[in-house]
């Protein structure tokens, strides 16, 4: 965390957040939020100085999610006074979330994809049903089109499998098995292809 802000050790052992000074842009982030009006928590990016920017200024970033706790006293032992809880202090709690942020946004890249590759055939296979059970398709043509559907049900089926397969790995129950592979006849294919 030092060198995400910019500072040495010296320069926090023994002071407290508010005393500390930096003109680091991720000390100054971190400022911003960390506050006591800081409730609940909020998540932030901080660039990562061990990633260093590309020619635009623009680098890696790792993300936190700050909370706030406020320390009172428990209402036992010597220090313990009658009436309300007496307030000593606050802690600020930092969670590195860069992880989970990555996988949140892969994720909704991915749900994104999905949803388009489900509709384009859904929306084949349902215009041309309904124009067969309506009669706007000619009986002399309803092989062709129920062919049609016929090859976009099997589009959204390996597209499914797909997604079930990809949920098995992200659980990590998908189990791989080696096996013996003559590559020389899909090497011999693509070959031909080009």
């Amino acid at each position: 965390m030092l060198a995400l802000l910019g500072l040495t050790s010296k320069d926090v052992l023994g002071k407290v957040w508010a005393d500390l000074s930096s003109t680091a842009p991720n000390y100054l982030a971190l400022r911003a939020v960390l506050h006591s009006g800081l409730t609940g928590s909020r998540d932030i990016a901080l660039a990562d100085p061990e990633q260093p920017g590309d020619a635009r200024g623009t680098g890696s970033e790792r993300w936190f999610s700050a909370r706030r706790r406020v320390v009172e006293e428990s209402g036992r032992g010597a220090r313990a006074v009658a009436g309300p809880k007496q307030t000593l202090g606050q802690v600020f709690l930092l969670t590195e979330i860069t992880e989970k942020k990555r996988r949140d946004a892969l994720r909704a890249e991915m749900m994104d994809w999905i949803s388009h590759e489900l509709k384009t055939p859904m929306t084949t296979i349902s215009g041309f049903i309904d124009g067969i059970i309506d009669g706007t398709i000619p009986p002399e043509k309803e092989q062709y089109y129920l062919g049609i559907v016929s090859t976009e049900v099997k589009r959204l089926s390996r597209l499914v499998k797909t997604m079930l397969d990809l949920s098995r790995i992200d659980s990590g129950k998908m189990v791989l098995r080696r096996a013996r592979f003559d590559i020389s006849n899909t090497i011999f294919v693509a070959l031909l292809s080009f």
